[in-house]
């Protein structure tokens, strides 16, 4: 009988042991692969941390300033001078006066406000109150 809790001590042994074994093994990839993604995080912004040093000297230099300048802004330089060049077609679009014949009811329209403009502009303010709150003309 004292061999079978022997060999039975025994074998609770082995498989403390071997359990003791995996979780350690696993414990240890675990944190390996935690470095491993730390590592890589950090080569990942690294690489950004050098990207944004390139841009911004180069938004620091004189050029890329003089260009954002003339860009948004449309500014020049002394004694720069700015040529644009385009098709005949488009400079005489631009260019040439184009008289637009507006419809008859937008005529209408138009000459109907410059009437209304006028009425306004002569009443009161009592009056002008009363005409815009309940469109009644009372002079």
């Amino acid at each position: 009988m004292k061999k079978q809790y022997a060999l039975t001590i025994l074998i609770v042994i082995f498989l403390y042991l071997l359990y003791l074994v995996i979780s350690y093994t696993y414990n240890d990839y675990r944190v390996g692969m935690y470095i491993e993604e730390i590592q890589n995080t950090n080569a990942q912004l690294l690489e950004n941390i050098i990207e944004t040093e390139r841009e911004l000297e180069q938004k620091t230099t004189l050029a890329h300033k003089n260009k954002v300048l003339k860009t948004e802004q449309w500014l020049r330089n002394r004694n720069e001078e700015v040529l644009f060049l385009i098709s005949e077609e488009r400079y005489r679009m631009f260019t040439e006066e184009q008289s637009i014949e507006l419809p008859r009811s937008e005529r209408t329209i138009n000459e109907r406000i410059g009437d209304t403009e006028n009425l306004i502009a002569s009443m009161t303010i009592y009056e002008r109150w009363m005409y815009f709150l309940f469109w009644q003309d009372i002079r």
